[in-house]
């Protein structure tokens, strides 16, 4: 890669930063379509964000993604937030259009087209999400966008028990929202009644990828779907506990893939090569 003063830039915002394999999905798909871009990772600790984020008209970088811990803090940083990252409470891109830094939430799309192009279709349907943090959110709000009839909630912790509430009361209107208390004998209950599970935790990531998966094998019924958002290891304990029983399973690359391509063209304007993106990714993985 030749970075000249020419050079459009963008990147990713984290605190950490270290271990993001964005930069190798968007530099691979800049190469692709013969881009002069380059997209960098920049270290940013929560309390500098405000400070980060107004300087990017001023040194011309076109936009960033925003990782964990500072995607709800970003929300209320920027100018203008697009729907539907106002559902959300959180947004994962800026992208600076005439001075102005305007606020996404790609995860949605990521989610939405991942399902589809597995030919998932959750109208009507009931979908337990585990975990209540940004990519649960993000799940809640595409759930009830896509129809699903009822989206419930479970939260790992007690502390937060009020916001998987909260987070269920969002499903409104478009579906019915309910907490579920993370012990044994409700969530057994709710994996029971839910045609589909999505797990929105980081449970079963690497490097603990020999922790116990959220929920049982022997809860899983070879009608469901089961949503694993983790994306390394690529087949998680629970992937590989639902493909045992027989169940329809989705993993988390794709998602991770989707909603960089969402941002990709955000700012770009140009139509996202996803499998040369996918691609990088796995290789980087691999790596």
């Amino acid at each position: 890669m030749n970075i000249t003063g020419r050079t459009t830039l963008v990147g990713v915002f984290g605190y950490p930063v270290q271990h993001t394999l964005s930069p190798q999905m968007h530099n691979a798909a800049f190469e692709h379509l013969g881009l002069d871009w380059c997209y960098l990772p920049f270290s940013v600790a929560p309390e500098n964000l405000e400070q980060a984020l107004r300087a990017l008209p001023a040194l011309g970088i076109v936009g960033v993604n925003v990782t964990i811990p500072l995607k709800e803090r970003a929300l209320r940083a920027v100018d203008e937030v697009v729907p539907p990252a106002n559902l959300v409470g959180a947004i994962n891109t800026i992208h600076c259009r005439d001075g102005k830094l305007m606020g996404y939430n790609t995860d949605v799309e990521g989610f939405t087209r991942s399902l589809t192009e597995r030919g998932e279709d959750p109208t009507g349907r009931t979908v337990l999400v585990l975990g209540a943090g940004g990519a649960a959110r993000a799940a809640v709000v595409a759930l009830a966008q896509m129809g699903a009839a009822r989206v419930w909630v479970a939260a790992r912790r007690l502390a937060q028990g009020a916001r998987a509430a909260e987070l269920a009361r969002q499903a409104a209107p478009g579906a019915q929202g309910a907490a579920v208390v993370w012990e044994d004998a409700p969530l057994h209950s709710a994996v029971a009644a839910a045609d589909a599970v999505v797990n929105a935790t980081p449970i079963g990531m690497y490097p603990d990828v020999e922790a116990p998966a959220p929920i049982p094998e022997d809860w899983l019924r070879p009608e469901m779907l089961i949503y694993d958002m983790v994306y390394t290891p690529a087949v998680t304990r629970l992937l590989a506990a639902a493909r045992e029983r027989g169940c329809r399973t989705v993993g988390g690359l794709r998602m991770l893939v989707l909603q960089g391509a969402a941002a990709f063209t955000a700012w770009t304007g140009r139509a996202a090569p996803d499998e040369v993106m996918e691609r990088a990714l796995r290789q980087a993985l691999a790596g």
